[in-house]
């Protein structure tokens, strides 16, 4: 009897997402993460210095774009 192609251990699969690691952060969250009031991050957002996310209705703060701002 063959084995099938899917029961094969050379299949490679994804590597596990580490649970708990946000990308996109909340205005709340990122005024937050840089210490500063939520009218100063609406500027920084106003402004193009701080780019954003919308995801529907909400607007969301990449978290890597946090990162530089630091």
């Amino acid at each position: 009897m063959e084995s099938s192609p899917r029961s094969r251990s050379h299949v490679h699969k994804k590597p596990p997402v580490r649970v708990g690691e946000k990308f996109l952060l909340s205005r709340q969250e990122a005024a937050q993460a840089l210490s500063i009031s939520l009218r100063a991050l609406d500027y920084l957002i106003a402004n193009g210095i701080l780019p954003i996310r919308r995801i529907g209705t909400r607007v969301l703060v990449p978290l890597a774009a946090l990162r530089q701002c630091k």
